[in-house]
């Protein structure tokens, strides 16, 4: 009996290091697949080798070494898969399991890897641990990494210090970005030049017309007229340039981004051109400040809806949400009726759905001018306070003098019923309002079919 019980621990044992060891090699045959160009095959393999280390996680009860090793296999895996929010918690685990493991450096960099992908800022912790790594591999990849958030975030002179000594692509990239932002446009270009003499069609310059064309208009057309000029453009590329010149360029000189965009338009459909349509469609919505601006704006839209996509559907929505506001603010008598709640709702929506603060605004200012005995003149004026913050001094003046209204005594503390009862009427208001434009478009589509 003694020697069938030590036979079961044994095999036991065996088992649950097979289990590794299939494990280890999986993920080894994935690694070079990867290497080799064969995706497919390299997603197999890891796929299989998470299979293998829950297995060996399972059977080494969650402790110890084997443990810990397993934990960073099947965290890899899910890495691979991708699948980063899984793997940084089983890699985070894994640390915690065994800090001081041989494959610590290799787990951090794939815990910066994915928090990197997610947008997380403690990324950066982990690309500083390797950047004194004896492997060179590993610490040039935490150079670059550490340099490509330093410049995400807007760290200048670090990330120009962390990629002093990287020559790649992105890297120079990376660093005319960060020269360009700190005003040194000629080296900016000169630390690009071999890459625009290459012609390379593999460079994302994006970046770098962004910071351009959010800088100075001049630097920014005359970067696109040579991006333009290399033998390796075409509408794809020239396209994301030009989307991302309008994208960065609007709110420093909105007059060049429509410039750029009549340029962009020319080019055929692609993902870029319906970005742009759409960028500038609800800049002009945006930027309206009266409901004659928002007319205008909607006028200006002409066809820029047309084609198909989320763009295409995005711009139909600002028309209809637009139209409807339009129609609505035409109706309104001044003092009478519910005028005040409907201007309360069309403001609301003027903010969220159509992001147009200014117009917002200018809502909420006719519901004081028109409706000044309305008790929801005091939550106007708090709502314009948070959109206008040069203003919120002269209008906290207004609001503080209405010493009576439910809605100081709701910012005093006090429990006040009349505030209970008004955001009840006012929330009612909204959504019947919201229900019946629902039912009436409903009606116009069947219509329309």
């Amino acid at each position: 009996m003694r020697r069938l019980l030590v036979g079961v621990v044994l095999l036991s044992g065996c088992t649950w290091s097979n289990s590794l060891y299939q494990a280890r090699r999986l993920a080894a045959e994935g690694e070079a697949a990867a290497r080799s160009g064969q995706p497919f095959e390299a997603q197999r393999a890891w796929d299989l080798a998470g299979v293998k280390a829950d297995s060996a996680f399972a059977r080494a009860r969650g402790v110890g070494r084997g443990a810990a090793e397993a934990l960073w296999v099947r965290g890899r895996s899910e890495a691979r898969r991708p699948d980063c929010p899984a793997a940084i918690a089983t890699l985070d685990q894994a640390l915690i399991a065994y800090p001081d493991a041989p494959w610590r450096e290799g787990l951090l960099l794939e815990l910066g890897r994915c928090r990197a992908a997610m947008g997380d800022p403690t990324a950066a912790a982990h690309f500083a641990a390797l950047l004194e790594s004896r492997d060179p591999a590993r610490r040039r990849e935490a150079h670059l990494r550490a340099g490509h958030l330093a410049v995400q975030e807007q760290r200048w002179d670090d990330a120009l210090t962390l990629l002093a000594s990287e020559d790649t692509a992105s890297a120079l990239v990376d660093r005319a970005v960060a020269l360009s932002a700190l005003g040194r446009t000629d080296e900016a270009l000169q630390v690009v030049a071999p890459l625009l003499l290459a012609a390379d069609s593999t460079v994302a310059w994006e970046p770098l017309v962004r910071y351009f064309a959010a800088r100075n208009t001049a630097d920014a057309d005359r970067f696109l007229d040579r991006l333009a000029a290399q033998p390796t453009a075409n509408d794809a590329r020239r396209s994301a340039w030009l989307f991302a010149a309008i994208d960065a360029g609007l709110p420093a000189d909105p007059v060049a981004a429509e410039r750029r965009f009549q340029s962009l338009v020319q080019l055929p459909a692609s993902r870029s051109v319906n970005e742009g349509r759409l960028r500038i469609a609800e800049y002009r919505v945006g930027q309206a400040t009266s409901m004659g601006g928002l007319r205008s704006a909607l006028d200006a839209l002409g066809n820029l809806g047309t084609g198909g996509g989320l763009a295409a559907a995005r711009i139909a929505e600002l028309q209809r949400i637009g139209g409807q506001m339009v129609a609505e603010h035409d109706s309104l008598v001044v003092g009478k009726g519910t005028g005040d709640l409907t201007l309360f709702a069309l403001a609301e929506v003027a903010r969220d759905s159509l992001r147009a603060p200014a117009l917002a605004s200018f809502l909420w200012w006719q519901l004081e001018q028109g409706w000044p005995a309305s008790p929801f003149v005091p939550k106007a004026l708090m709502a314009r306070m948070a959109i206008v913050p040069d203003s919120a001094e002269s209008l906290r003046v207004r609001l503080v003098a209405m010493t009576t209204s439910p809605y100081l005594a709701f910012a005093r503390g006090e429990n006040d019923p009349r505030f209970v009862q008004l955001e009840d009427s006012l929330g009612g208001f909204i959504t019947a309002r919201a229900r019946r434009l629902t039912a009436a478009a409903a009606a116009a589509q069947v219509d329309k079919e």
